[in-house]
């Protein structure tokens, strides 16, 4: 499955701060099936707050309590 740019970006500054990170969803299915992706749905075990520390103001707070 290629990958666009910014998604390896955002995978590999996850991993570098010891989290996990992977590509799900409809984006691997439609990466299967030969289509390509209009989105790219990441998972992480990084929790919200963690991913603010990360990614700092390229961040939106949506109900995160």
């Amino acid at each position: 499955m290629q990958l666009p740019i910014y998604v390896e970006n955002v995978i590999r500054r996850l991993n570098e701060c010891g989290f996990e990170c992977y590509a799900v969803g409809g984006c691997v299915r439609d990466s299967l099936l030969g289509f390509s992706p209009s989105d790219w749905d990441l998972c992480t075990n990084a929790k919200p707050q963690a991913v603010q520390e990360v990614f700092g103001e390229h961040t939106y707070n949506i109900n995160i309590s």
